[in-house]
């Protein structure tokens, strides 16, 4: 993964993803047939293994994937977000999941998605 500082915004910050984020509640996320119904996520099953591998793919890339942590300890990781990057266009793919439904609808995936596109630009 490229390197990246945690990125603090109002409401929360976007932190380099670490493995020990990956929980019973993280895969629920990827499970939940409504929350991926668009996604291509939708067409795999998910396990700590399939998550870890995930992960560990953005090792040694120019890319990045963050957890979207949220201030609030009682919401605490609510979401990732990661961007594939073309450094010799100078483009990127953003992708961002919340995955919290207490969290959805709060504006804080915008404020992930800003931060992110801020660092990035």
């Amino acid at each position: 993964m490229a390197s990246s500082p945690t990125l603090n915004g109002q409401t929360l910050s976007l932190s380099p993803f670490s493995h020990d984020l990956i929980s019973a509640r993280y895969i629920g996320w990827l499970s939940d047939p409504v929350l991926m119904q668009y996604s291509r996520q939708r067409f795999l099953t998910h396990s700590v293994a399939t998550c870890e591998a995930f992960a560990s793919s953005f090792d040694n890339s120019p890319n990045f994937f963050w957890a979207v942590l949220a201030k609030d300890p009682a919401l605490g990781h609510i979401g990732n977000l990661t961007a594939t990057v073309d450094a010799h266009n100078r483009v990127a793919d953003l992708t961002i999941m919340i995955g919290e439904r207490s969290a959805q609808g709060k504006g804080l995936g915008m404020e992930a998605w800003q931060l992110a596109m801020n660092y990035l630009l």
